[in-house]
This record gives structure tokens, sequence and C-alpha cells, in this order.
């Protein structure tokens, strides 16, 4: 009887370099840093329109 056969598979490396990933994460920040801002700017001016509605009604606006 022959010995079996061992077959060697080799694994190749799948990892992604740092410098790659950079322009992905910097889009990302920036992407939620505007939405952030757009979120902080509506609310502030939906607080801003709330605060001084009765005003409106009486002339002062």
């Amino acid at each position: 009887m022959s010995e079996p056969t061992t077959v060697v598979i080799e694994k190749k490396e799948n990892s992604v370099p740092l410098t790659a990933l950079l322009p992905v994460l910097a889009g990302l920040v920036f992407l939620t840093g505007s939405l952030a801002a757009i979120v902080y700017r509506t609310l502030r001016e939906r607080s801003y329109q709330e605060r001084w509605r009765s005003y409106d009604d009486c002339g002062w606006g």
C-alpha cells in the first residue's frame, strides 16, 4: 500500500494596506460630518422658528 499524499494549499494574503483604506475612511468621515451639520442646522432653524412664532402674530416679526 502506498502512503497518502499530502496536499499543501498555500494561503493567499488578503489583507488590504492601510494606505488604500485612508481615502475611503476620509470620505466616510466627511459624509458623516456633512450629514451631522445638515441635521444640526435644520433642528436649530426649526427651534428658532418655533421660538419666534408667537411674535409673528402680534406684528413684531
